[in-house]
């Protein structure tokens, strides 16, 4: 529905991830001018890079229909044809002229701007990670650790191998869930010893996915012993070496080291890094802070939304959530603030849940989700991830494109 008060203002929307697009499509018919300013001409599905990474591991076919399929062009998206898409980088912000400063030495006027440029993979300044370890935030990366679980499963088959992720959150515990899989699978085929694979998680936290509930940590733990995936916890990483990783256990002053092939790192993100370059007023972390609008504080006319703001959750008092199921319910509300702002009506604050929904996927048809305070875990589980993935595509591409696109993906 168009808003007659603002029609023809510019829409500036600087980053095309999950907030940016989702804020974009719920911008389209609105009579607004869009853009959205990316280096990237895709959208990377992230909850798909770790199927990405192994799923040539057990199926040819399955490589065939998965390879690249976590990569959503812009372009491509249907009614996206109504928003500009820049090719450029954000390198800066003339808030006076109301201006956002491209690296290709251009500018880009606005009315209003949404600033949605993400987070980016992080080693936390930890030696070696970068010469040593595999991180995870691109279907290129992704191809990577495809092609190196590939070679460490066929040396399996004469001499011990092993693997360590490092960190304890999604990204981290799907990939070692399948590579557990596969090793599992191709085992029962008589291909390789399953005494020959070695997989470990290494995270900070006491427990399997320290973010979550005791209950779900408990599923998880359950289902890593049977899939034959140990755990240390209360671990800092302190070096990764070729063959090895070293660590700091938490009240010790030992430093012990860990044997690993194949080191992946998933060890968390941080905001990217032209945020603390704007002029506006950061956290401690360098995220914007924000109003419950999603008005940066002490702006007129700018919003932030996604990994790259600070909106203290209701329940715990910490930012909300740095997840994709955060910044789509965020852009929902920053979509229409914009509207509200520009035609001269009051904006709405955000109501966060609270509690965020948990659905994990941990090798083969098996997934794990908290919902409304009740756990579960099962194929149910995993069915429910598979539609929430669905619902995504259906929101940003529309049924059809939105159902195609899904499709691939699972066959």
């Amino acid at each position: 529905m168009k808003n007659l008060g603002a029609a023809g203002k510019r829409v500036v929307i600087a980053g095309g991830g999950f907030a940016g697009l989702m804020t974009a499509r719920r911008l389209l018919n609105s009579g607004l001018e869009v853009t959205v300013i990316d280096p990237s001409p895709i959208h990377t599905y992230t909850p798909w890079l770790f199927e990405v990474a192994t799923c040539a591991l057990v199926q040819q076919r399955v490589r065939r229909a998965r390879s690249g399929s976590a990569d959503i062009e812009h372009d491509g998206v249907a009614g996206m044809g109504k928003v500009r898409f820049k090719r450029a980088g954000v390198v800066g912000l003339d808030k006076a002229a109301q201006h956002v400063l491209c690296d290709d030495g251009s500018t880009v006027p606005y009315d209003a701007l949404v600033i949605a440029l993400g987070a980016v993979a992080y080693d936390f300044g930890v030696p070696g990670v970068r010469e040593h370890a595999f991180m995870l935030k691109t279907t290129h990366d992704a191809g990577k650790i495809s092609a190196a679980v590939s070679g460490l499963l066929e040396a399996a088959k004469t001499e011990a191998r092993s693997v360590a992720i490092i960190g304890g959150g999604p990204t981290g515990l799907e990939v070692a869930g399948e590579i557990a899989h596969a090793a599992n699978v191709l085992a029962k085929r008589g291909l390789i010893s399953r005494k020959n694979v070695k997989i470990t998680v290494v995270d900070g936290g006491s427990r399997y996915f320290q973010n979550g509930s005791p209950a779900v940590s408990e599923r998880l733990a359950a289902r890593f012993a049977w899939l034959g995936v140990s755990f240390v916890g209360n671990a800092q990483v302190t070096q990764v070496m070729h063959h090895q990783i070293a660590y700091e256990l938490k009240g010790q002053k030992l430093t012990p080291t860990l044997k690993a092939d194949l080191k992946i790192w998933a060890g968390g993100v941080m905001v990217n890094p032209v945020v603390k370059t704007l002029p506006l007023k950061l956290d401690e972390r360098g995220r914007i802070q924000v109003e419950p609008t999603f008005i940066a504080k002490g702006e007129a006319n700018i919003f932030a939304v996604g990994d790259n703001m600070a909106l203290p959750n209701p329940l715990s008092g910490q930012p909300e959530p740095m997840t994709a199921q955060a910044a789509v319910a965020e852009a929902a509300v920053v979509a229409d603030n914009v509207k509200r702002l520009l035609s001269g009506r009051a904006l709405r604050a955000f109501k966060s849940p609270g509690r965020w929904h948990t659905l994990l996927a941990i090798g083969g048809r098996w997934g794990v989700g908290e919902m409304y305070g009740v756990t579960f875990s099962g194929f149910g589980a995993y069915v429910l991830r598979l539609l929430a993935d669905l619902r995504y595509f259906v929101h940003l591409m529309t049924l059809w494109p939105g159902l195609k696109f899904w499709l691939r993906g699972r066959f």
